[in-house]
């Protein structure tokens, strides 16, 4: 029997050592003394891919059940509301690079809770957390789908905007609606603190346009003319109520 170590108090246990429990869902591992003390959320473990290149999907990260929000993302996003809610310039400015993808490439394969507090720069969670989606096959706003989300944003009226955005986002598979929501509602939280953090919806909208709405155009061309419209639309979503 293979000894593994408490999540809590990291002490050695299983094996012909101390009795374990361990989580079915999340995988993870903790002493008899400290099951009461297993840090939260639990997100389902899933079998992420063995090649983590820039063409996996984002429903390979996701749990089977719902809400259909990978963990990387489900856990950075609880550590940035923990203590980097007031950080100033949350999300624009950057954290050490070598840092955030070591920290990204350990979650993908982490099991259980991962204890985000020993890292102290807040900045690079968020790194982390921006990083994860920009590695994916393609955006939130799937590919197939982008162009009706910029048509959308050319609707006459505010309120014929909105219809057309819910409609698209109806027709979104089941993870990317999932995790554009949750990322959603965290963004919406950042911008509270904006007089803090000095991020308001503007300056999100700039930071997350290109990853979460993204372009469906290899063309440089159509890509920079896509920019003004990704900061449109994220600042439409951020504004839904």
């Amino acid at each position: 029997l293979k000894p593994e170590t408490c999540e809590v108090c990291k002490k050695k246990v299983g094996g012909f050592g101390r009795n374990c429990l361990k989580c079915k869902d999340c995988r993870a591992v903790c002493c008899v003394e400290c099951k009461d003390k297993v840090p939260l959320p639990c997100v389902p473990a899933v079998h992420t891919p063995k090649k983590r290149q820039k063409d996996s999907e984002l429903a390979s990260y996701c749990p089977h059940t719902i809400p259909r929000v990978p963990s990387l993302v489900v856990h950075c996003v609880k550590e940035i509301e923990n203590r980097g809610l007031t950080q100033v310039g949350i999300y624009r400015v950057p954290g050490s690079e070598r840092t955030t993808k070591e920290l990204k490439e350990r979650l993908l394969k982490a099991k259980g809770t991962p204890n985000l507090q020993k890292i102290e720069d807040i900045n690079v969670v968020c790194g982390c957390l921006k990083q994860f989606f920009i590695s994916l096959r393609e955006p939130l706003i799937t590919n197939r789908l982008n162009p009706i989300f910029m048509q959308a944003i050319d609707e006459k009226s505010e309120a014929q905007v909105l219809a057309a955005l819910f409609e698209a986002i109806a027709q979104l598979p089941p993870c990317n609606k999932d995790t554009l929501a949750f990322i959603i509602l965290h963004l919406q939280k950042v911008n509270v603190y904006s007089d803090a953090n000095k991020m308001p919806i503007e300056s999100l909208a700039r930071v997350f346009g290109p990853t979460i709405v993204g372009s469906s155009s290899t063309n440089p061309a159509n890509i920079m003319r896509d920019i003004h419209k990704q900061k449109a639309i994220m600042e439409r979503l951020l504004n839904i109520s």
